[in-house]
């Protein structure tokens, strides 16, 4: 009887010990509803050329995910423009770069770069369609002195030539080809790796939880069946 009692015991234990295994190896938490932007891009006559999608990361950058189509092949500089309107047909309701800080054009100027600048030029295939995925640090989705959701909104403008990253203030970038509108949008809960200097989060710890309980409820188990055999054995 004891030998059972012990054997279960044992059982109970490693499968606590092998919930703590699962809970440094689980995935991370879900992740809570946050906060993004989206708007649609259009030519000069209302035409839609793609989609520009934001996403505010956990370290506080954006990632922004272009999908384009007719987009004439080769370079072309883009940018965050500081006003949310996109008139044809050279979309100057757009504004300039979105700049609140007073800086100058382009990450290879010692005086730059805006907010607004993208370090990357969109290189369209011959195809005209694509998708291109860049992060940023100089803006943000969020509430402050960056935020691309002041008074006026924002808007995303492709150009007709290529960023030299340098000149200001649009870095010999040319007309403007294509602008989307930027709205606010709540993006869904979803799963991912827990951010820096978090823990294990709800998913894992939920795991420990029914593990452990299944261990506790074998210890109970055998107990009982050990006083049962005792008083049997009476």
């Amino acid at each position: 009887m004891k030998r059972t009692l012990a054997l279960v015991t044992v059982m109970a234990l490693f499968m606590s010990a092998f919930a703590l295994v699962l809970l440094a190896f689980t995935d991370g938490p879900v992740v809570a509803a946050g906060e993004g932007a989206t708007g649609e891009l259009k030519d000069k006559d209302g035409k839609s050329l793609g989609k520009a999608d934001f996403v505010q990361n956990a370290d506080g950058s954006v990632k922004l995910t272009v999908k384009y189509n007719n987009i004439p092949a080769g370079l072309h500089g883009m940018h965050v423009h500081a006003v949310g309107k996109c008139e044809g047909p050279d979309f100057a309701t757009a504004g300039a770069h979105f700049n609140p800080t007073n800086k100058q054009h382009g990450n290879l100027n010692p005086a730059g770069p805006h907010p607004g600048d993208i370090a990357v030029n969109l290189e369209a295939p011959a195809g005209g369609s694509g998708t291109l995925e860049v992060t940023s640090k100089l803006f943000t989705l969020s509430d402050g002195a960056t935020s691309v959701f002041d008074a006026d909104g924002a808007a995303l403008v492709i150009h007709a030539a290529a960023d030299d990253f340098k000149t200001d203030p649009t870095g010999n970038s040319g007309g403007r080809i294509a602008c989307a509108v930027l709205s606010k949008v709540t993006l869904p809960a979803q799963g991912g790796a827990p951010a820096a200097g978090q823990g294990g989060g709800q998913s894992s710890d939920m795991l420990f939880w029914v593990v452990l309980g299944m261990g506790g409820i074998l210890v109970i188990s055998a107990t009982s069946l050990t006083l049962v055999r005792r008083r049997a054995g009476r």
